[in-house]
């Protein structure tokens, strides 16, 4: 950090940099995973009666695809040009990651079993783990500097 550059200061810096479409696909993307859990648990708990102790094990399970992400990483890499990971294959992956996770929340009515809530919703989410990826991928590219 430069002499007379306070932390906060290089910070806001770093910040201003990010691109706003950025910081809005983050927000996005933190919306779609929080605010659907409002009305899952309610389909749970009353439309499929699952038990409290299932419902535990329920989202345990729908984590797992979050600790796939490197395998996510080498997926978007082959798609990229050349074997190289770019800003446009990283759109790419993003735009089908989003697009798939919306047809697994468009089958949530039509679920009735328990084991239909594990399947569609392990599926939700690991669309929403890569693109959570891909978004980390690309504010790890615009954030870095000389300031960092």
């Amino acid at each position: 950090m430069p002499a007379g550059m306070s932390c906060a200061s290089g910070l806001l810096e770093v910040v201003q940099r990010f691109p706003k479409t950025l910081l809005f696909l983050y927000w996005v993307n933190a919306f779609l995973e929080s605010f659907p859990m409002l009305a899952l648990v309610d389909w749970l708990n009353n439309y499929l009666a699952m038990p409290l102790s299932t419902q535990a094990q329920f989202y345990a399970f729908v984590f797992i695809p979050f600790y796939f992400k490197p395998l996510y990483a080498l997926l978007a890499n082959y798609i990229g040009a050349q074997g190289r990971f770019s800003g446009r294959s990283r759109a790419i992956v993003l735009q089908a990651c989003g697009l798939l996770a919306a047809v697994g929340f468009l089958t949530i009515p039509l679920i009735d079993t328990i084991a239909g809530a594990f399947a569609v919703y392990f599926f939700i989410s690991g669309f929403n783990a890569c693109a959570e990826l891909m978004l980390g991928s690309y504010l790890m590219v615009s954030s870095t500097s000389d300031i960092i």
